[in-house]
Formats: structure tokens, sequence, C-alpha cells
């Protein structure tokens, strides 16, 4: 036996154990040193820490969202960057993009039957639509938005038609009266028409729409200037454009400025004024869209300017407003139309810019597959 524990020794280790135990539990006995007490069993405690995996279940994962884009056509020269701002914004926005833009033209029955079936196979869930001409549509497109399905408008949205015949919950596009405003202010402020001088508004038609808007932009800055203002309807066949403007000039030889409504106005702008024998900046013209034809003419001093209506943001936008609207960051509103109003006027100071952008949006859709550019 080992040698005898005196009893004031052995209380103290006693009271030290009780101690330990009452305020930090049995770490209090365990950082004790050891002490023999005579007699007693030896036990020793093995202490084994084990390790608790936790099992945590992410929240479930919400869906894509997806944008299919049914424009109806994409030949057109300005809708190419249109479908790079749309792509542009959905890898910003993580979102998919589904592009099907080479179907029938708008306005006509082929376009009604394109988009219902389109719309019969989206997914209240995860997806939405861009459609054109939403006016033309409107019973389609209001059953798709009572199944939930977000319907927006993009590039031409016909504002002179009632609100219940435009079924969708935005639009992007251009303000049609102020681009016509801005078109003659263009001409105006450089000082290239005066109070007096005649002026030419050209357009496919009278009443159509979205180019009679055009024309009451043109034609308003041009009454309050106090301008003389003729209007011609042309036929958009190619070949009858150059003619038309021509016989018109022969008649009216005074007229100091033409103004377009659409794009066929450039088709044919510089063949007439070479057949009347006018020079390069003789006669100031405002044409829309910067088509190839519309941007060699201002290379070429036939054409003066070109209205562009920004049609990069014109897919770049319907993109973002989808993205708000789905994640309920519209605060139970519907998203805000945008105006990308007179967009910009593409003229010899730019021209070269604007067709290398579109140059890069053509080699990008070719990438894409989308389709091949020209």
């Amino acid at each position: 036996m080992g040698e005898k524990t005196p009893r004031r020794e052995y209380l103290k280790t006693l009271g030290a154990l009780v101690g330990g135990l009452a305020v930090g539990g049995a770490a209090g006995w365990l950082s004790k040193p050891a002490v023999e007490v005579p007699g007693a069993a030896v036990t020793k405690t093995v202490t084994e820490t084990l390790a608790a995996t936790a099992t945590v279940t992410p929240p479930p994962e919400k869906p894509k969202w997806r944008m299919v884009w049914a424009w109806g056509v994409s030949w057109f020269t300005g809708y190419i960057p249109s479908m790079i701002g749309a792509n542009t914004a959905a890898k910003m926005l993580n979102m998919e993009l589904s592009w099907e833009g080479t179907k029938p033209y708008p306005a006509t029955p082929e376009y009604t039957d394109f988009i219902r079936s389109k719309l019969a196979g989206l997914d209240p869930d995860r997806d939405m639509i861009v459609v054109h001409y939403n006016n033309l549509i409107a019973d389609i497109c209001k059953k798709a938005m009572d199944r939930g399905i977000g319907v927006f408008s993009s590039n031409i949205d016909d504002y002179t038609q009632p609100l219940e015949k435009r079924m969708r919950l935005a639009v992007v596009a251009q303000s049609h009266y102020n681009a016509g405003r801005a078109n003659a202010m263009y001409l105006i402020q450089r000082g290239l028409l005066k109070k007096g001088d005649r002026a030419l508004i050209s357009l496919q038609a009278r009443g159509v729409g979205d180019l009679e808007v055009r024309f009451n932009g043109v034609y308003d800055a041009l009454k309050e200037l106090g301008c003389i203002i003729d209007d011609l309807a042309y036929s958009y066949e190619p070949a009858n454009v150059a003619p038309m403007y021509e016989a018109y000039y022969r008649g009216h030889p005074d007229v100091k400025a033409i103004f377009a409504c659409d794009g066929a106005g450039a088709v044919g702008m510089a063949a007439f004024q070479k057949s009347v024998g006018l020079k390069p900046g003789e006669l100031p013209n405002i044409v829309w869209d910067p088509t190839d034809v519309a941007n060699q003419g201002i290379r070429d001093g036939y054409i003066t300017g070109a209205n562009d209506q920004e049609f990069y943001f014109q897919g770049f936008y319907p993109m973002v407003l989808g993205w708000l609207w789905k994640n309920d960051l519209t605060h139970f509103m519907s998203p805000p139309d945008i105006d990308t109003i007179a967009g910009t006027i593409v003229d010899k100071t730019n021209v070269d810019t604007y067709a290398a952008f579109v140059k890069a949006c053509n080699d990008e859709v070719a990438k894409l597959g989308w389709f091949k550019p020209g």
C-alpha cells in the first residue's frame, strides 16, 4: 500500500471533485492533478469524440426564365442588333433566349397561326414571349396572359389602337410621333429648311398605323416652321420608288427637303436625284432605318440621314422587363413601357461606325447559328 493520505488532503481532493461537477461539469474534476486514494479502485474513463454530419436541404431552385422571341422576321438589317441586344441581356440576367425570328411576316394570317402555336407550348412557370404587332393578335395574347404567360411587345405596337387591342405587359418601341418631329428638326436646326420652303413627306400609304403617326410628327414640325407641305404615297415595290420621286420632283422643282416615313423611302432616293441632275447634298432628306441601301446613300451624299430606332435596345430592354416581372420586382404592377424616342440619326459623321456595329452583330448572329444574315 502507498503512504497514508492525511485527512485534510483527502477532503481537499473530495471538495475539488464536488466543486468541479457543480461548476464546470466533469471538466472541473479532470483538470485537477491525479491523486491516489488509499484502497480505492482505479477506473479509467475514455472519452470518444464522434463527428456528426448535418444534412442541409437547399431551397428549391427557381426555374431559369426563358424568353421566346417571336418577331416574325429577321432578315431586316435593324433586327439583327435587336438579336444581339436580347442575347446580351439574357447572358447578364442568366435567362434562356429562344429566337424565333425567321417565320412569316407580321400582319399576316400565317404569323397569327405561328404565334398561336408558340403560345400554346409555353410554360407559365418559366416562359415569356416578345411579339411584333401586338394589336393584331390581341385575342390570343390575352388568352396567354390569362394563363400567366408574360407577353411583351417590341419595335412595333400601334399606339393608335385602344388599349384593349394591345394585350401585353409592356412595350419597348420608338415613339413614332416624336421620332417624326426629330427627323424634321434635324434639318430645321441645321438651317436646311426655313419658313416658306416646300417639303415633301412620303410614305407607303396614308392612314396606316405607325406610318401615319410618323407622318404627323414630321408634318407638325414643318407646319410650325411655316413650310409648304406635300405628301406622296408610293408603291413599296423598289422599282417604282425612284420613278415616283422623279415624277413629283419634275412637277415641284422648288422642293427643298424630303422626309420618308419608312425604310422603302431610301430605295431609289439616289437614283432619282441622279436622273434629274441633282448633285450630292443638293436636296436634303431624311429616311427611316439605316439599311445597307440608306447607309450607302449617306456615304455617297444623296441621303442626308436615316433614323435609327435603337434596335439594340429594343432587343435588350424586353429581357430586362421580363426578368423584373418574373422576380416580382415590379411591385405587382405592370412593367413600364420604354420609349426609344427619336433614336439616333445616322449621317455622314457616324455611318461607318454604325455599319461596323451592324457587321459585328451579323457575325455574332451567324456564330450563334440563329440564321445566316444576308
